[in-house]
């Protein structure tokens, strides 16, 4: 009976984390289109927008590094690297051009 809430397959959970993360993005994109936006739009306004510490944690704490670096396929990223890779594909984006993103910080451990 633990009170962790994510999978214990490792690349499940950070897939799930980072769906988490599409939808606040999305969330903030159709903001923009609204009629009375929550968002400032001023682009001399900063957007800060930050993730709880340690939202990316594993089932027992921390990740497991040989998960999170290394692949079984040498020819493959582990999942921590194409986590780090599907972000900035999610944030690179003119719809974000003044937020500043506080990820995290990752826990990993051997």
């Amino acid at each position: 009976n633990s009170c962790y809430l994510g999978s214990d397959d490792i690349e499940s959970d950070v897939n799930h984390r980072l769906a988490i993360f599409e939808e606040v993005l999305s969330t903030l994109r159709n903001d923009v289109f609204q009629e009375e936006p929550e968002v400032d739009l001023d682009p001399g306004v900063l957007k800060i927008l930050m993730f709880p510490e340690f939202f990316l944690r594993g089932p027992n704490g921390a990740y497991s590094t040989s998960q999170l670096f290394d692949s079984e396929n040498d020819e493959e990223d582990g999942v921590l690297i194409k986590l780090a890779d599907k972000v900035r594909d999610m944030i690179f984006d003119d719809a974000f051009e003044d937020y500043l993103f506080v990820v995290g910080t990752v826990i990993a451990a051997e």
